[in-house]
C-alpha cells in the first residue's frame, strides 16, 4: 500500500454508503481499496493511488491522489459513484491533507465522465496507454480537481 493513503483504520461513510479498508496489492505498486456497501451490500469498490500526477512537474509538490470507484453493474445509475467519490475526497482532504485529485476512464465511458462533471472536475488530457488486458493500446481521459474549499 502506498504509505500516504494508509485507510487501514478508516471508515467513511456518506447519507447511503459505509466505504471499508481493503487492500489489494499490485506488483510493486499498490493501491489503498475501500469496498462500498449500501446496507448489507457490498456494491463495488473505491481505488486510492498516486503516481500519475508525480510525473508531472507542474503537479508533483502538491499532494495528489488519483480515484477510482467501480460500481458492480446490478447498482448502475443510482448514484453511488458520484457519492462514494465526493465522500472519499472529502475523506482524503480532512484526513490526509490532499488538495489535488485526478479520475481516468476511457472516451466511451460516459457515465465515468457525467460522475467527474458533477463532482466539478476539468478535463485535462485525452492520452493513450498500453492496456495489458486488451493487448492494445487504448484512449485515456483525464480530468482533475483542485481543493477549493
Amino acid at each position: 500500500m502506498d504509505a500516504r493513503f494508509d485507510i487501514s483504520d478508516a471508515e467513511v461513510k456518506s447519507e447511503r454508503l459505509v466505504m471499508k479498508p481493503s487492500v489489494i496489492g499490485r506488483g510493486e505498486e499498490s493501491e489503498s481499496v475501500f469496498e462500498i456497501f449500501a446496507g448489507d451490500e457490498k456494491v463495488g469498490k473505491f481505488t486510492i493511488h498516486g503516481g500519475w500526477m508525480d510525473r508531472h512537474e507542474i503537479f508533483k509538490n502538491i499532494p495528489n491522489a488519483e480515484l477510482g470507484c467501480y460500481i458492480d453493474e446490478p447498482y448502475w445509475g443510482r448514484g453511488y459513484a458520484t457519492e462514494a467519490t465526493r465522500a472519499c475526497m472529502d475523506f482524503l482532504a480532512d484526513s490526509l491533507g490532499i488538495e489535488l485529485f485526478s479520475i481516468a476512464h476511457t472516451p466511451k465511458n460516459r457515465a465515468s465522465r457525467k460522475v467527474a462533471e458533477k463532482l466539478g472536475f476539468t478535463l485535462y488530457e485525452v492520452s493513450q496507454f498500453y492496456s495489458k488486458t486488451r493487448g492494445r493500446f487504448v484512449d485515456d481521459v483525464r480530468h482533475i480537481w483542485g481543493l477549493t474549499y
